[in-house]
């Protein structure tokens, strides 16, 4: 099975100072857009253990399925390197992949991702909001994404390694609520203190939004990959 991955999104090792900061591997839409899958891959920081990622996100529900894998030793099972686990992962959930109709998944079309080649992704973001503008005559009704971050109580065990306290997010498109964390952190984002922005994409009605979501880490923040599905917003009203 080989990997799909545009140039622009292929994160080049020398901007990698981050303590862990996955690439995507596969990824992209069900037919119908009801489903979208992101498949990662990384090489851990500090241990050299190859590891992988699923996430697959549904309209309306969320995570539906999520496997993450850390190869801590030989296992003699022939897998050897971070893609060859990725690929395994595949392998592992291809009936339920196969239902969802994401064996072969749809890339879409990029709406917005960052420029070539990549700003650095590494270090901690500030705490600040983030907004991209689509030009005129952009191929969507999407005009404009922020990401925001928000306060909410965590159970984060490691605050002290943090340059702020953790926060939520909060996703607007075209100036309406898209995604807002509740009152409390998931135990996923317990110490996630920064967000940014990576890629948007469309296909049919549905967008999928990529971030990143800065942690903890070994050397440095993790930057771990975080996927939003929802439909095309109506174009932002006119004050």
């Amino acid at each position: 099975m080989k990997r799909a991955v545009p140039l622009l999104l292929t994160l080049l090792t020398a901007q990698a100072a981050a303590a862990n900061l996955p690439q995507p591997y596969r990824y992209g839409f069900s037919p119908d857009g009801a489903y979208h899958l992101m498949l990662t891959h990384w090489t851990e920081d500090g241990s050299g253990f190859p590891a992988a990622s699923l996430r697959v996100v549904r309209q309306g529900v969320g995570v539906v399925l999520e496997d993450r894998q850390v190869l801590r030793a030989e296992s003699g099972a022939g897998v050897q390197t971070s893609e060859q686990l990725a690929e395994a992962l595949l392998a592992r959930h291809a009936e339920r992949l196969n239902a969802l109709g994401l064996k072969q998944p749809v890339p879409g079309q990029v709406l917005w991702a960052q420029a070539v080649p990549l700003p650095a992704l590494a270090g901690w973001p500030p705490q600040e909001t983030q907004t991209v503008t689509l030009g005129k005559g952009a191929p969507s009704s999407v005009q404009s994404i922020e990401v925001r971050p928000q306060a909410a109580f965590n159970t984060c065990q490691f605050s002290s390694l943090l340059p702020a306290a953790p926060v939520g997010l909060r996703l607007k498109v075209n100036g309406a609520d898209w995604f807002r964390d509740g009152t409390r952190l998931p135990e996923s984002r317990a110490c996630a203190a920064g967000y940014r922005l990576e890629a948007v994409w469309q296909h049919g009605d549905a967008v999928a939004v990529l971030l990143r979501a800065y942690s903890t880490g070994f050397e440095g923040p993790d930057a771990l990959p975080l996927t939003l599905l929802n439909r095309v917003p109506l174009p932002a009203s006119k004050p």
